[in-house]
């Protein structure tokens, strides 16, 4: 004859997996076989070995091959010792409690300018579940801050403008998902604003055409890649634009009549550090 049914109690989820209680209801059983199936599965699957049934409550704990937020259902039978099986128990569908495992966003580019630093990053996430990013600063000394939480997906840049000189920082982003879990951060290699090792040209001029500036400068600094070319505005330094080192001319092109600028020029060195400034100049366009 066929043992009769045990009967699930529950199944709990974990971080681990699923833990299972089978209530006995035949002291005629040897022991319990456990069967699974995912929700696009069309039949069970045999996931133990016979479980002795020496206790009218039994537990049993299942890892094997589980997936992050998937629904599995379990079904347990009865075995008695002429080896026949009984009937299906009831049933338990749950869902899973594994965590997901998040990809680190791709490692971001941190440049420095005028002292203050900025942080760009790509989103290389092929899912495209991205609700937000985070940024973290970390010192040598191991001290890691959050500077800034839930920025737009839209947004892949963030400017600091409280890091010290002469400090070593390293830069890290992550993001949260649709279920609002942070990934791992991945972190760029470290960065320090350093004093500038260079000061820009001093030798700057300027002459109008029309209704172009043209600013032009001569400099013997070396190692030098790139210039950048700024007007103070409220006293604060805007950018007009930047040339490839041996190009020592900038126009600023369609200004209009009763124009004045404040111009100054910074120099890029190899290491892609900006120098201070170099002499101010004042212009006016007639």
């Amino acid at each position: 004859n066929q043992p009769l049914a045990p009967y699930i109690n529950e199944v709990i989820a974990s971080e681990k997996g699923f833990q299972i209680q089978i209530k006995n209801n035949d002291n005629q059983s040897r022991g319990f076989r456990i069967y699974r199936k995912q929700d696009n599965d069309s039949t069970y699957t045999l996931i133990s070995d016979l479980i002795k049934a020496d206790a009218s409550v039994i537990s049993y704990f299942d890892s094997l091959n589980l997936a992050s937020a998937k629904y599995y259902t379990y079904m347990v039978k009865a075995e008695n010792k002429a080896y026949v099986l009984s009937p299906a128990s009831n049933i338990i569908r749950i869902k899973s409690a594994i965590p997901t495992t998040m990809l680190p966003i791709s490692i971001p580019e941190v440049t420095i300018v005028n002292n203050v630093i900025l942080i760009s990053w790509k989103n290389n996430i092929s899912n495209n579940d991205i609700r937000s990013y985070s940024v973290y600063r970390k010192e040598k000394n191991g001290k890691e801050t959050c500077l800034a939480e839930f920025i737009s997906p839209q947004d892949l840049t963030y400017t600091d403008t409280t890091a010290s000189k002469e400090i070593e920082y390293t830069y890290g982003i992550a993001y949260r998902d649709g279920n609002s879990k942070l990934s791992a951060i991945a972190y760029a290699p470290a960065v320090s604003i350093q004093q500038p090792k260079n000061t820009g040209p001093n030798n700057v001029y300027a002459a109008s055409n029309e209704n172009n500036l043209i600013i032009s400068w001569s400099d013997k600094s070396s190692n030098i890649t790139a210039y950048k070319i700024y007007n103070m505005v409220a006293d604060k330094p805007v950018l007009l634009g930047e040339v490839n080192a041996g190009n020592n001319t900038y126009t600023v092109k369609n200004v209009q009549s009763g124009t004045a600028y404040s111009i100054y020029i910074t120099s890029i060195d190899s290491n892609k550090q900006e120098s201070a400034p170099g002499k101010l100049i004042h212009a006016y366009i007639d």
